[in-house]
């Protein structure tokens, strides 16, 4: 048994990347942080383990934030399997058939929702990211967005055809009002995201 946490979280870091030195690459942080996070978000979610609504949120703040990485279910059975490892053998006999069945179950359930997470949300990341990339350029030449804006030509008449027909019912509501004729009303995805980012 550890004395303080840092040895602790050193002890788990170790015996992960000694499991599998090819994923070290994935870890940014220092050695000594990553280990204290790791042991962080242990803690959380075995303190959170007979709560599920509470677990579950704590699985997934943790999932979003490695939405970046791929997680992989081989990659949790190398790490639950590594932390079972130190587990074992620091606690000896302390750490119990249940206890490690227990440890088991909500590593395993964590992994799973790390892939999830990926699996379901990257394809909206990558909208946002796409978005994001949109409105940065401040209306330079952009990139179609396949999924979201794939018109064939005729549609696309008729879509300008319907437009011109909307700025002309909108100029002669706004004659005698006071109001800027000139207001340029945005008519693709583009534009509209545009419009709504200044």
């Amino acid at each position: 048994v550890f004395e303080r946490r840092e040895g602790a979280a050193d002890s788990l870091y170790g015996a992960f990347f000694d499991a599998a030195p090819n994923l070290q690459g994935m870890f940014r942080a220092p050695r000594a942080t990553m280990g204290l996070r790791i042991l962080a978000g242990l803690g959380q979610f075995v303190q959170a383990a007979h709560e599920p609504p509470v677990m579950r949120k704590h699985v997934e703040a943790i999932a979003f934030n490695h939405l970046d990485l791929d997680v992989t279910a081989p990659r949790v059975e190398i790490f639950r399997e590594a932390t079972m490892e130190v587990f074992d053998l620091e606690l000896g006999a302390l750490f119990g058939t249940r206890a490690r069945m227990g440890l088991c179950a909500i590593m395993t359930y964590a992994g799973g929702a790390y892939i999830f997470a990926r699996k379901e949300y990257a394809s909206r990341i990558r909208i946002l990211l796409r978005s994001w990339n949109t409105a940065a350029k401040k209306g330079e030449a952009v990139d179609q967005i396949d999924d979201l804006d794939s018109k064939s030509s005729e549609e696309e008449e008729e879509e300008e055809v319907a437009q011109e027909h909307v700025q002309a019912d909108a100029m002669k509501s706004q004659e005698g009002t006071g109001k800027n004729p000139q207001l340029k009303v945005p008519t693709t995805f583009d534009e509209m995201f545009l419009f709504n980012a200044a």
